[in-house]
């Protein structure tokens, strides 16, 4: 049983992970944007957004502590 509800936990720490993230990258003039996310473990508080206002283009890449569950509910 605890098997069953560690894999339903990891299944949504990793839909709320993903849910963070852009779902598109921004077009910008001269540039080529590619982003992924490859995490250490199954999942954890990585994160990037793509913020575009007047013309420019802020990137904000940010690692939160912790891995797993944690670390995603804290880069939320």
């Amino acid at each position: 049983m605890q098997l069953n509800e560690t894999s339903n936990d990891l299944t949504s720490g990793r839909l709320l992970q993903r849910s963070l993230l852009p779902q598109s990258l921004p077009s910008y003039p001269g540039l080529e944007i590619a982003a992924e996310v490859w995490t250490a473990v199954d999942l954890g508080g990585d994160y990037y957004q793509f913020l575009e206002q007047s013309g420019t283009l802020a990137v904000a890449i940010a690692d939160s502590s912790g891995k797993s569950v944690a670390g995603a509910i804290h880069a939320a």
